[in-house]
C-alpha cells in the first residue's frame, strides 16, 4: 500500500474505492470514450512507438537502430539467436564488433601497402 494510505481511515478508503469505481463506471467504460482510446493507439507513430519501447524491453541488447535489421533476419527465416550472431558485429562493443573493425583496418594496410608496392615499380 502507499506510504500516504498507511494512516488514512478506513472510511477515507472505501470513499476514495468508491470514487474510483464509479469514475471508471461513467467515464472510462462509456462507448464514446473506448472510441476515442482505440483511436490513439490505432495512428501509426503510437503504434511504431510501442513497438520500439517493445522491442527495447525484450531485447535491451539490441540498439534501436538495428530493430529494423533484426526484424528482418527473423522474418526472412533466422532464428533469432543466428539473428542475433548476425548482428553482433555491429553493436559497438561486443566482441565481434571490436573483431570486425580490427579486421577492416588490417585489410586497409594491406591494400595500401600493395598499392604502394605495386607503385614503386
Amino acid at each position: 500500500m502507499a506510504d500516504f494510505m498507511v494512516n488514512m481511515p478506513e472510511a477515507e478508503r472505501e470513499r476514495r474505492r468508491e470514487h474510483g469505481r464509479q469514475m471508471v463506471a461513467t467515464k472510462l467504460h462509456t462507448p464514446e470514450s473506448q472510441a476515442k482510446a482505440l483511436a490513439a493507439r490505432s495512428v501509426p507513430e503510437v503504434k511504431a512507438r510501442r513497438s520500439l519501447s517493445m522491442a527495447r524491453t525484450l531485447m535491451p541488447w539490441l540498439p534501436s537502430h538495428l530493430v529494423q535489421a533484426y526484424r528482418e533476419l527473423t522474418r526472412s527465416g533466422l532464428s533469432p539467436t543466428e539473428a542475433r550472431v548476425a548482428l553482433e558485429p555491429e553493436i559497438a562493443g561486443t566482441a565481434a564488433h571490436t573483431a570486425r573493425v580490427l579486421a577492416n583496418v588490417r585489410d586497409a594496410q594491406r591494400i595500401r601497402r600493395e598499392r604502394d608496392q605495386a607503385q614503386a615499380y
